[in-house]
This record gives C-alpha cells, sequence and structure tokens, in this order.
C-alpha cells in the first residue's frame, strides 16, 4: 500500500449522473411490473382451470323433486310459445343432464395435442408464397396488395360501404361510418405505443405451449392460408423485411372445441430490450387509452336489455306471436383487412424457421376487439333499421326477435344485406 501523504485526500468517486439513476429506476420498475404481470397471468391461468374443472350440475333424488316442483311452469311456458311437444319430467331431466354433459367439455392442452399429430406445411403452398415474394422484388407491402386484391371481389370494400349505407341509416354515427370508410380503403391501421421499436434481431423464442400443440396449430394456420388471409415465409426472408416485427405464436384452451383457439402473443416479453406490440407494463395502459380514443368505447349489450328487448316485443306482439333467433358472422376478426404497409407487425416465429404473416385481424392484438367494435356498432345500425323486430349486435353475434308471421324475412333480409357489406359467405 502506498502512503498518503498530510494534507491529502484519496479521489472521490464520481456519483453518477440525475439521466443515469432515472434510467435505472425506470429499469427496475419495468422489470418489477414484468414479474407482477407474469404472476398474475399464472394466477389468473390457474383460476381459470379451477373454475372450469368444476362439476357444476351433479344429479340425484333432490332434483327430481325440483323438477317436480317446476313442472307446471314449463308447461306453461311451452303452452305460450306454442310448442306442440309434450314435456314430461323425466324428458326434462334428461334434457337437463344432456346440457350438463355438454358444458363440461372443457378441452386442455392434452386434447388438443391428441387432435392433429402429424401436420406439416405443404411445401407447395411455401414455395408459392416464396415464389410470389421473388415475383414482388422481396417488398412486403407490395406482396400483400397482391394477396389482398385476390380476395377483394368478396371483401369489404368502400363501394359496399356506401351502396350498404349512404344516408339510410339515421342511426349510424358519422364517426364510425368514417372509420368503416378507412378501414375498406387502406385496411386496419394499427395502433402502437411510444416505445414500441420493431424487432427481428432480438426475436422471441418459441413458446413451449406451441412446440407442444405445433401440429394442431400449424394445421389450424393453414386453414387460414387457404382462405388467403395469411403468407408464409422463411425466416431468413422475413428477416430481410425492413421493420418487421417477430412474436411468438401461441394457442389457448377453448370450450367445445379439442382443437382449442389459435392466438398471436403479442404481449410477452423475454427480455427487457424487447417492446411487444401491445405494449409493455408501463405503456399500456396510455396505448389502451388511445385505442380507445380512436375507434371508440366497447359497449357490449347487457343481459337485462337482452330480456327488456324480449319483453318490449310481447307487449307489442304477445308471447304466442314471437320468435326468437340468432345469427353470426363467420371468421369475425379475419373479416377486417390490416394495411398492408402495416402487416409487417402482425409476424409470428413458427417451427421449423417459418414465419406466418397475417393480412387481416387475428386475436391477441390489443387493437383488434376495439376495431372491430365499428363493425359491431355499424351493423346494429344497419339491422335495427332492416327488420321489423328488435335485436342486438354482441361482437359478431346477432341475437333477435320478431313476429312469427315476420321472423323469416327478418333473417333473410339481415343475410342479404350483411353479405352485401362483407361478402358472401360472411353470416350464418
Amino acid at each position: 500500500k502506498l502512503p498518503i501523504l498530510a494534507g491529502s485526500r484519496p479521489a472521490p468517486h464520481p456519483s453518477p449522473s440525475p439521466l443515469v439513476i432515472s434510467a435505472a429506476k425506470s429499469a427496475a420498475t419495468q422489470a418489477a411490473l414484468e414479474l407482477l404481470r407474469q404472476h398474475n397471468g399464472a394466477l389468473k391461468a390457474r383460476e381459470k382451470w379451477r373454475i372450469n374443472s368444476l362439476q357444476i350440475l351433479q344429479f340425484d333424488s333432490r332434483d327430481m323433486e325440483l323438477i317436480s316442483q317446476q313442472y307446471r311452469a314449463v308447461q306453461e311456458f311451452g303452452i305460450a310459445l306454442s310448442l306442440n311437444v309434450q314435456i314430461t319430467a323425466d324428458r326434462l331431466r334428461s334434457v337437463l343432464e344432456d346440457a350438463h354433459r355438454a358444458s363440461e367439455g372443457y378441452y386442455t392442452l392434452k386434447h388438443a395435442e391428441q387432435w392433429n399429430t402429424d401436420f406439416e406445411f405443404p411445401q407447395d403452398a411455401i414455395d408459392a408464397d416464396e415464389t410470389l415474394w421473388q415475383q414482388c422484388s422481396k417488398d412486403l407491402t407490395t406482396i400483400c396488395k397482391v394477396k389482398q386484391a385476390r380476395l377483394a371481389h368478396n371483401r369489404l370494400s368502400v363501394k359496399r360501404v356506401l351502396h350498404a349505407f349512404g344516408p339510410k341509416y339515421p342511426k349510424m354515427l358519422h364517426a364510425d361510418f368514417m372509420i368503416l370508410m378507412d378501414f375498406a380503403a387502406n385496411g386496419i391501421t394499427p395502433l402502437f405505443a411510444d416505445d414500441f421499436v420493431p424487432q427481428s434481431s432480438n426475436p422471441p423464442p418459441l413458446r413451449a405451449r406451441y412446440l407442444t400443440l405445433k401440429h394442431t396449430v400449424n394445421f389450424l394456420l393453414y386453414k387460414q392460408h387457404q382462405d388467403g388471409t395469411v403468407l408464409l415465409l422463411s425466416k431468413p426472408n422475413a428477416e430481410t423485411i425492413p421493420g418487421i416485427h417477430l412474436s411468438p405464436q401461441h394457442q389457448a384452451d377453448s370450450k367445445g372445441k379439442q382443437e382449442g383457439r389459435v392466438i398471436g402473443d403479442l404481449s410477452g416479453q423475454h427480455d427487457p430490450s424487447y417492446t411487444p406490440l401491445n405494449g409493455t407494463a408501463l405503456s399500456k395502459p396510455a396505448l389502451r387509452s388511445l385505442i380507445s380514443t380512436t375507434w371508440g368505447e366497447i359497449k357490449h349489450p347487457t343481459v337485462d336489455q337482452l330480456v327488456l328487448m324480449v319483453l318490449t316485443a310481447v307487449d307489442i306482439h304477445g308471447w304466442s306471436n314471437l320468435l326468437l333467433w340468432k345469427k353470426d358472422l363467420k371468421g369475425a376478426f379475419n373479416l377486417l383487412n390490416y394495411n398492408p404497409a402495416y402487416c409487417r407487425l402482425f409476424a409470428f416465429l413458427l417451427s421449423d424457421d417459418m414465419v406466418m404473416i397475417h393480412l387481416a385481424g387475428l386475436f391477441g392484438w390489443i387493437g383488434m376487439p376495439h376495431a372491430f367494435q365499428v363493425l359491431t356498432r355499424s351493423l346494429q345500425a344497419m339491422c335495427s333499421h332492416i327488420i321489423s323486430g328488435l335485436c342486438h349486435w354482441y361482437v359478431d353475434d346477432l341475437m333477435a326477435v320478431s313476429h312469427v308471421a315476420s321472423q323469416q324475412h327478418d333473417s333473410d333480409v339481415v343475410d342479404v344485406n350483411v353479405q352485401q357489406l362483407l361478402g358472401e359467405g360472411s353470416i350464418a
């Protein structure tokens, strides 16, 4: 050790600048929020599994007593609806037991894995997109426009919007009309947080769930490829696209569907430097607010509103003259295109070094429910005007009540008008 001379002091360590301190605090806060998000996500998943595992109905002798007590009310209800069927107490129990078994049909990862065990993307499908990629000079916007143009004859368009709406529907909001026109002309232009940076050099790893279910998930994705709403490229080619953002593919359990539902993981953050399209823990609240302000709040019809709809029809026509009916859109989110210049943000890593790029709406993006709600509100304005009965749209489901004499006409006119807007086969 060197002696310290009298009157001298060791040189003080420089203190970190306020900018460095602020950056460190921000990084620590974001890391803590991400851990909290993962913890809450795990709790939510565990609770969902617990609830779906519950045996909600269990029949025993006491149930027959309850059925007997309510049997007269069931008979009176059937008479009021002019149901020409004989309902016995035993038949009522049998139907309730069938409903119970159906509602308990909750499928998990194990069932989805068994649904398909050997599917691989056909090489000719990959070659077709790779060839088109070359023909479009390796320009993603161009190839997306080409693929969307192939379907344009049977998709939402400016001409279809003008024909379907124009000045005919006073209940339609002008703002919704203008947004729908923009979707028809340009596709949905995604909104993203201020801290979002598209990334391909630091892609997230493939999720373990996807790797387990890759044959099932890839088969479901291939159906979308057959419909022409996605693009398949090799990972080396995809990584050359300027501004591409790679996200991991995912899958979720679904009641009534062994294969489950394909979704995109646009929220996961495997590295603090990776910014997901759905926003980070810090930026997501502001992004939600921006999306809601741009495309409007989501307001679903409540059970009270649906009951009131039926009771209003009863006041007009009486119980014995009514029919309840419903319809739903086929494909839902997939009915709306993305802006071709921004499809690069909806790219998902797949097995075998493949990347799938979505040209139309998908489950998993934070903005899709709000963007689709514009269409839902537009369809509500349309259908409440063209049918003689009453109705409510809930996302992609139409629930309606009509006089028995006009129900078929109401159903048919909805089919015609919705397909004139969204394309043939868009409603069932």
